[in-house]
């Protein structure tokens, strides 16, 4: 016998081995379920700031609308302030800049805020950031609404132990 058929028969026996699948499988499938859990937490983390964004917006937004009336300069620097002044998570400074809109008869004052959030696993599948935006829409009304709360302490209101 050759080496050429020692071998031929090893390769054979090789093949026909199934010992060891569950360990190789699992070793080419660990790489890509590791991306997907980090690919996950970079996506999580991003959907946290994106409602941090919004409710920065909305309340920019809400700022700019009660100076309704005056330059856009000024509501503009009050929506600045308002969108960066601590709405931000504290590992994470949203680096954002307003656009101030107006509708025709000043009566609306949008905003869009748009900033990048670095990613920290994805990074090594090629994604170095995550695009964030909100939008966000101020109206002026025309009512003022009066709220009042009522609270009855007479005997009516009571109510017995036994039922």
């Amino acid at each position: 016998m050759s080496n050429s058929d020692t071998l031929f028969q090893r390769m054979r026996g090789f093949r026909g081995n199934v010992s060891g699948n569950v360990a190789m499988i699992f070793s080419l499938s660990i790489i890509p379920m590791m991306a997907m859990g980090g690919a996950a937490m970079d996506l999580s983390r991003a959907v946290r700031e994106k409602t941090e964004l919004q409710s920065a917006a909305d309340a920019a937004v809400m700022a700019a609308g009660r100076m309704m009336g005056k330059p856009a300069g000024e509501m503009l620097a009050v929506a600045t302030g308002h969108l960066t002044a601590g709405h931000g998570s504290p590992d994470y400074t949203f680096k954002a800049a307003p656009a101030y809109t107006d509708a025709s008869k000043m009566d609306e004052v949008c905003l869009t805020a748009k900033t990048s959030l670095p990613t920290t696993v994805m990074k090594v599948m090629g994604v170095n950031f995550i695009d964030l935006s909100a939008k966000s829409c101020a109206k002026k009304g025309g009512q003022n609404y009066e709220i009042a709360m009522v609270l009855d302490n007479s005997g009516s209101m009571k109510r017995d132990k036994d039922g």
